[in-house]
Formats: C-alpha cells, structure tokens, sequence
C-alpha cells in the first residue's frame, strides 16, 4: 500500500492555491515546470460535499494519467467497487479541443456495481456515464452520475473525482485527489464510505500500474506498441504533453 501522506510530501514543495471545480484547495506542488497547474480548471460546479487525500504514488505520473483516461479497466479491475463487465463493453469516445482531451462513455441499462448501490441506493438497472477531462500536464477531472433506467436523466446523482498527478521522479508521483457530491450533502457516513472506497479503488489500481511499469521497464519506446480503440485518450494526452515539453525545450534554447 503506498504511504498516507495527509497533505505533506516527502520533498520541497510549493503552496498553490487552485480551484479544482468548485472546490477551492491548497496543493503543495514539487517545484517542477511540468507541475504546472493549468490555467482554467474544467468545469464541474453545483453545491457539493467533497473528502479529499494525497497518497505517495510508486507509479509514474503518465501511467496515472492514462489509467484515468482509460476507464475501461474497472470491468477487470474494480469489480469490487466501481466496476463491471459492462463498462469495457460500452464504445468511448475521445475529443481533443482547444488543449483538453475528454473522453466519454455512456452505459445504458445496466447492473449497478457495489459502490453505485451504496452510494445512490440505486438497485435496478442504471444508466450511466462517466467524462475523463483531461488538461495537461496532469489534471483529470471525472464527471461521473447514473439514474435508474427508463427515467430522466434529470434525476441521476452526480458525482465529479479531481485528480492531480505531480511527479516526484521518473517512477513515482505525488497524487492529490479529491471527490464531491451534489445530493445527501449531510451525511457523514457517506462521505467517509466514499473516501474508504475512493482509496480502496486506488490502491486496487496501484497492483496493475506497478506490473505493467515492471513489464514496460525504463528503455521502453511506447507504452501502446498495439494500440487500441480504448487506448485514443491515453494517446491523445501523452501527445499534448510531449508539444509542451518540446515547446519548453526550444524557450531554453
């Protein structure tokens, strides 16, 4: 399990006050230019009761990054929580548009996985859908609801996940996060089963990342040597990061 660090790093950091949605957070960023916080935060306001964490990451950040561009892996990974078959079996779709990658994916009339149940009391079929807004080098915001199936989609429980990514080497990251909800805004017990499963789901992801940095190794060329449908916003991400490194690099030269 990575070590809990409950907002302190391990290296020299610097105070940046931020909005992540319609939360306005202090993040203590490694002073690194490819930390940098982007400029305009993707939208996700309504009145909402957040928890939020930072955990010492062992991964590195782009690994992080395309985990949460690519969501299909909670058919495989996160059965327990937030997952099912059905989410790898629904078509994403992923748009690039003015410096930001979104990444969709609606799942119709389908079983509500374990934390959907707890979380919304929802135990018939569900449509769902889940946005990855990805702005680099490494903000992701998931905007997340579902409603049970055969209503409007005015009546779904929507929920948004921030995600914030420092790296601290080449193989590990600093990741700050936080999740907020619009409905139930008083009920601490829901809140706190939200962050037990949030941090239960990351560190679920943690097993997977760790293998697959083992199996790419550090020389490795491309993690997509085979690259699928699933894998567009991943790519599409990786690509926005590589012009501002490169763009970067000219400015020092």
């Amino acid at each position: 399990m990575g070590k809990l660090l409950l907002w302190k790093t391990a290296v020299h950091t610097v105070p940046c006050r931020c909005r992540l949605g319609g939360l306005s957070v202090t993040l203590f960023v490694a002073p690194i230019t490819v930390c940098r916080l982007p400029r305009t935060a993707p939208a996700c306001i309504f009145p909402a009761k957040s928890t939020s964490l930072l955990r010492h990451a062992p991964e590195p950040s782009l690994l992080l990054n395309d985990n949460l561009l690519d969501l299909s892996h909670e058919s495989f990974v996160h059965t327990e929580t937030i997952g099912n078959e059905v989410v790898a079996q629904a078509p994403a779709s992923a748009v690039v548009k003015d410096g930001t990658v979104r990444v969709t994916r609606e799942i119709l009339d389908c079983e509500p996985p374990p934390f959907y149940v707890k979380v919304t009391g929802f135990t018939t079929n569900i449509d769902r859908w889940h946005t990855t807004i990805f702005q680099p080098p490494s903000f992701n915001v998931i905007e997340n609801g579902s409603y049970p199936h055969g209503h409007a989609r005015s009546e779904a429980l929507e929920r948004r996940v921030m995600n914030l990514v420092t790296p601290e080497t080449d193989v590990t990251s600093h990741y700050f996060w936080a999740t907020a909800r619009c409905y139930q805004l008083d009920d601490d017990g829901l809140t706190e089963y939200i962050r037990e499963q949030t941090y239960r789901t990351f560190d679920q992801d943690k097993v997977v990342l760790e293998a697959q940095q083992r199996n790419l190794g550090p020389d490795s060329p491309s993690p997509f040597p085979v690259a699928l449908r699933t894998d567009a916003g991943p790519i599409q991400a990786r690509k926005l990061i590589d012009e501002l490194l490169l763009n970067e690099q000219k400015v020092v030269e």
